[in-house]
């Protein structure tokens, strides 16, 4: 896993073409699937290279990304617990209508 000199620890997603998306692991980590895998209890390889390949199209990848630092930051309370849905920041006008199956698919998948 990647690490920086102040102890933050990022998580690397690829995208089926090969493009890499570098983000913090707690945010990562609020897809269910992604913690599943990025658990050093379960003992995947994910978990000790901190690389996630998903088999999902690079612009699909980006916007998840997207979604999960914005999730992370704007309904994530500074103690890491869930804020609920009464955020008044709305990540929905933000989703390209081309990509929305494709989005809906790889949430479903990553179970966020």
């Amino acid at each position: 896993m990647v690490q920086n000199p102040n102890g933050s620890k990022y998580v690397t997603i690829v995208s089926e073409e090969g493009f890499r998306f570098i983000i913090p692991k707690q945010a990562a980590v609020l897809s269910n699937t992604l913690k599943d895998m990025l658990s050093e209890d379960i003992g995947m390889l994910e978990s000790e290279s901190g690389v996630v390949n998903l088999m999902h199209s690079a612009p699909v990848v980006e916007k998840l990304c997207h979604y999960l630092l914005f999730r992370h930051h704007h309904i994530t309370t500074p103690d890491g617990q869930s804020a609920g849905k009464g955020s008044a920041h709305n990540f929905d006008d933000q989703i390209p209508i081309e990509l929305a199956l494709q989005l809906l698919e790889c949430a479903d998948f990553l179970d966020i």
